[in-house]
């Protein structure tokens, strides 16, 4: 304990006689430079955060935008499978999940099958498989089962949208408390650090121009150096961790965005299902 004492006397002194010297405007100068560099830090806190923000929300819209578009695909392959069915009566389950896990003949078949009709919505009708039209219905009852599909799909579709959103604001909202944190910590401190160099400025100002008055000052000065140190590894920290919290965004929204997809296909796989008994049931 007292070797420790020891050194930071050792470093006090040295601090003291190090800059015994100064001037009254050598001191007012380093007064000022470090109210500048404190206040630097603070404003490029708040612009890294402001131009963070932007950044990370366009990031994390693409994500949305690219889901949603992935969705919005599978929903018009839904639709247009169970459109098809109303007009042709061939009903066909196409359970992808069942499909990869499974070797089966049958399964190989209506992989093939799911494959063709997805593939017509692309590039047009399919002629020359006969057992695509399998049970002819009336079309009167069977469009029934497709406003039914439809109304699920819309209302899935809405909140999807919103569960996505959720993801992406949770997320958002992660990375904007960690960098509000360290904005309000750099403020509060940087704040407070100006304050009181303002005070010790005043002090300088009107001070004798005698050993102890300069002394004293420096002494103020060497007592707040620290805080003034703080903001600027903070910050610094912060500059140099922003790749890692978007990229750590990034995951946490798509883990989240995983979750609500794979949900919705499956909820978009029975409403399929749903549509298929119904025709089934003409």
């Amino acid at each position: 304990m007292k070797l420790v004492t020891a050194f930071g006397l050792m470093v006090f002194c040295l601090f003291h006689a190090s800059h015994a010297t100064e001037d009254k405007e050598s001191l007012l100068a380093r007064i000022e430079s470090m109210k500048y560099e404190t206040q630097a830090s603070i404003n490029k806190l708040r612009s890294l955060k402001r131009d963070f923000l932007i950044d990370l929300k366009y990031l994390l819209f693409n994500v949305k935008t690219d889901n949603l578009q992935r969705i919005d695909s599978s929903i018009k392959e839904t639709m247009y499978r169970i459109k098809r069915a109303t007009k042709t009566g061939n009903v066909v389950d196409c359970d992808q999940s069942s499909i990869e896990n499974s070797n089966l003949p049958a399964t190989k078949i209506l992989n093939k099958k799911c494959w063709r009709i997805n593939m017509e919505s692309i590039y047009g009708p399919i002629y020359d498989d006969d057992e695509l039209v399998v049970r002819p219905i009336e079309s009167g009852n069977a469009e029934k089962c497709y406003d039914v599909a439809e109304s699920s799909i819309e209302r899935l579709l809405l909140m999807t949208r919103l569960d996505l959103t959720k993801c992406l604001h949770k997320s958002l909202e992660s990375a904007l408390n960690l960098t509000t944190r360290a904005e309000n910590l750099v403020q509060d401190t940087g704040y407070m650090v100006v304050d009181r160099l303002n005070t010790i400025q005043e002090e300088c100002q009107t001070a004798d121009d005698d050993e102890e008055s300069k002394n004293r000052i420096l002494h103020r000065i060497y007592n707040i150096d620290p805080y003034a140190k703080v903001l600027k590894r903070i910050t610094n920290n912060l500059l140099n961790e922003r790749t890692s919290i978007k990229v750590q965004a990034i995951i946490d929204a798509d883990s989240c965005r995983e979750r609500q997809v794979a949900d919705t296909y499956k909820i978009l796989s029975q409403i399929e299902k749903t549509a298929n008994t119904c025709i089934r049931s003409l």
